[in-house]
């Protein structure tokens, strides 16, 4: 996606977002990985959301697993719905106006929110197929295999949309993030004392990408001081390797490299792959890639500060135990592994 030229302002080179008019290959791939999840999702379990838990190496099966478990019920599906389609011209708008509405979505990473337009769909054909299979008792109760199926099928229904889907909603409006504190176990704690507002708070890793970007807004909210500057070199990485070069750089390594998880796409796409020597000027700190991975995202990168990087204007954290502590810095020449273990999903 490039659309930085418009009015001179947007966004360039974002990899969770597809444009199927500049890549419609990748589009239409896409269609076909996310449109059975999303459909899954729609008419029964689990949420979409589920796919991120299956972008860890050791989840890859399982990830198909749930994949082909969305093609087989969709086909059953759309077995149990034809003859009915067959007959009813209104719940055929229905399920094209569902269909259409899940292509766009297709576009980014699956997620229940994006359902809306898709749920209105599913909403009148599922509506349209009770009256249907109402019809179908009554006509013939328990004759045959068909009646049977559509009862059967009629009491799963049910089930998820009118007893578990209320019970979801309020579950997951009331914890969107997870377990309640799930997302502010992961924010960056910050110290409270005015001062923070003129130093440049540098974490050097942090299980969450995105628990980290929301700190200065949270805190802001809260009207709590705010860092004058806030520098995440790691974040989503469980293992890394932090080297001093000299008195104002530091040289990160982490071991599956940076941009490893499906949400870290939203900062970069892989189609526009960093080269290494490129820059990145921030206020008071230069990025540099120094090396790249096998699969073009930057394997290790430096990062030098306009003072050294003892300078009282710097505050350094890291994640440890559970939390984030002062972050001690190696000498000149030196280096020092961190390990998280398990990093959160965003």
């Amino acid at each position: 996606m490039d659309v930085a030229g418009l009015w001179g302002c947007g966004v360039a080179h974002i990899g969770l977002y597809l444009d199927p008019l500049a890549d419609p290959g990748a589009f239409l791939a896409s269609v076909v990985r996310q449109g059975p999840i999303l459909l899954l999702a729609q008419w029964a379990i689990p949420p979409a959301e589920t796919t991120m838990w299956f972008q860890f190496k050791e989840m890859h099966f399982w990830g198909h697993v749930h994949w082909l478990a969305a093609m087989a019920f969709i086909a059953v599906l759309s077995v149990l719905l034809r003859p009915f389609l067959r007959v009813d011209r209104i719940a055929r708008f229905w399920a094209l106006g569902m269909l259409l509405s899940l292509l766009p979505i297709c576009a980014t990473a699956a997620t229940d929110r994006l359902l809306l337009f898709v749920g209105l769909g599913a909403m009148g054909l599922l509506a349209r197929f009770l009256v249907f299979a109402h019809r179908i008792g009554k006509d013939r109760p328990g004759h045959g295999a068909w009646p049977r199926a559509i009862l059967l099928s009629t009491i799963v229904l049910i089930g998820l949309h009118l007893v578990l889907a209320p019970v979801a909603l309020f579950v997951r409006s009331a914890m969107p993030f997870g377990p309640k504190g799930y997302l502010d176990h992961y924010l960056v704690t910050v110290p409270d004392e005015a001062s923070i507002v003129e130093q440049d708070l540098v974490v050097i890793n942090a299980p969450s990408t995105f628990g980290t970007l929301y700190t200065p807004v949270i805190r802001d909210l809260a009207d709590w001081p705010i860092p004058r500057h806030l520098r995440v070199l790691a974040p989503g990485c469980p293992g890394l390797t932090v080297y001093r070069l000299d008195e104002s750089t530091l040289v990160v390594r982490p071991d599956q490299g940076f941009g490893h998880l499906i949400l870290d796409a939203l900062f970069r796409n892989k189609a526009h792959p960093m080269k290494v020597g490129q820059q990145v000027e921030l206020t008071g700190m230069t990025v540099e890639i120094m090396a790249m991975t096998a699969d073009d995202r930057p394997a290790e990168a430096s990062f030098r500060f306009a003072v050294p990087l003892e300078h009282g204007s710097l505050r350094w954290l890291q994640w440890k135990d559970g939390g984030f502590v002062p972050f001690e810095l190696p000498s000149i020449g030196n280096a020092v592994e961190l390990r998280i273990g398990r990093t959160a999903l965003f």
